[in-house]
């Protein structure tokens, strides 16, 4: 969220040092210009006094984002939960996630002296997840999970299965994942194979790799869904590209001793094993695995299994450079 706050911002000025006129935009922070006053607080963050003297008038029209800086400007001074507090409350009640989010987290660890209230740490982060936060979706489900007494757990987690299903039609993938595997798992939901697949396939189908695997999983042991060797892989390739070791390790599985085809999981193996140990010089010495499988194949299988490996280790680093691309643009 700061990354695309900061890009925000920027979109109003020259992108490079050496274009930023802070003349220019001092002279249109002063005339009140509230993005003006941001991009100056972003520009003096490591001057208190300056960022201060621009964000304290952007934060006092109201906007949730100057609220939400000058907060962190205070939080990160050190000044006390009287300076911060009420910024980030007033900034996350105006819709900004990222407020939400730090307001969410005060209360679920007590920050500031704030005193602890997981009550309202989930309502923050309900907030947060209902406008697609992955950080709040992640921080609800710790919460759901780690209740202590048995019947508490049980009652949330069908509180956060229902919750789910409602953000599911309103069209999030990523809420579709997490309640496919709590389908799957019966957590919260009665267990339904068949129910879990449908979820997995709304977010497989749009590039989520744990979901791409666990759809995988189905097809390969036949549960929910025809038993398919065939979909299994597809899925796990799918994740497998997007550089995710356990789809890439799975893969290496099946292909070795279930589809005869050691060439690619041999591939398949170097290609995780490169992930995991990226500075080792010699990866049998760090997997037996490798060493093993490679004792079992021929020479021109292991040509064919490396020529593989650096083809999937080159489409890994395409679709990383082309997120990267995406991400920040």
């Amino acid at each position: 969220m700061k990354r695309l706050l900061v890009a925000a911002l920027l979109a109003f000025f020259p992108a490079s040092a050496a274009d930023f006129d802070v003349d220019a935009i001092a002279e249109k922070a002063a005339a009140g210009d509230v993005p003006a006053m941001k991009m100056l607080g972003l520009y003096y963050k490591n001057d208190f006094k300056t960022a201060e003297k621009w964000l304290a008038p952007a934060a006092g029209t109201g906007d949730p984002e100057a609220m939400y800086m000058l907060a962190e400007l205070y939080d990160k001074a050190g000044k006390g939960l009287d300076d911060v507090f009420p910024l980030v409350e007033s900034s996350a009640a105006a819709g900004c996630v990222e407020a939400q989010l730090k307001i969410a987290k005060m209360y679920q660890f007590g920050r500031k002296g704030l005193p602890s209230d997981i009550i309202q740490a989930r309502r923050w982060y309900d907030m947060a997840a209902a406008k697609g936060s992955r950080e709040a979706m992640r921080q609800l489900e710790l919460i759901y999970h780690r209740k202590g007494q048995d019947q508490i757990k049980s009652q949330a987690e069908a509180d956060h299965a229902e919750w789910l299903e409602l953000q599911v039609k309103q069209g999030n993938s990523d809420a579709a994942f997490r309640l496919g595997r709590m389908t799957e798992k019966g957590i919260g939901v009665p267990q339904d194979y068949a129910r879990a697949a449908e979820l997995y396939t709304i977010a497989a189908s749009v590039g989520i790799p744990e979901a791409q695997i666990g759809l995988a999983r189905l097809f390969e042991k036949g549960k929910g869904v025809r038993q398919s060797d065939d979909e299994a892989v597809e899925w796990l390739l799918k994740a497998a590209k997007q550089g995710h070791v356990d789809a890439q390790r799975k893969l290496y599985s099946l292909y070795s001793f279930r589809l005869g085809k050691p060439e690619d999981g041999y591939a398949w193996l170097l290609v995780s094993l490169s992930e995991l140990f990226p500075t080792a010089d010699d990866l049998t010495e760090v997997s037996p695995e490798l060493k093993s499988l490679m004792a079992a194949m021929t020479p021109d299988q292991i040509e064919e299994g490396n020529r593989l490996a650096a083809r999937y280790a080159e489409t890994i680093r395409k679709k990383r450079k082309k997120k990267t691309a995406k991400e920040k643009s």
